[in-house]
């Protein structure tokens, strides 16, 4: 089930939710889903400086080579 689906369900339920993505690509399309699904408030991964799972492979190479 996605975050989105389950931010619905919750605010069914009348409960006040608090969406967070925590890993994964940084899409702005992500936010808008939580949001719109009526999220109060969105946490996302990018906003505390953790990095994507998305990179280019040549640059994981030459990161790990200068080491």
């Amino acid at each position: 089930m996605g975050a989105r689906v389950i931010i619905r369900l919750l605010r069914q339920m009348g409960l006040k939710v608090i969406g967070a993505k925590m890993t994964g690509a940084g899409r702005y399309r992500d936010i808008l889903a939580m949001k719109d699904a009526g999220a109060h408030q969105i946490f996302y991964f990018v906003d505390v400086g953790l990095p994507s799972s998305i990179c280019e492979p040549h640059l994981i190479f030459i990161s790990n080579k200068q080491k």
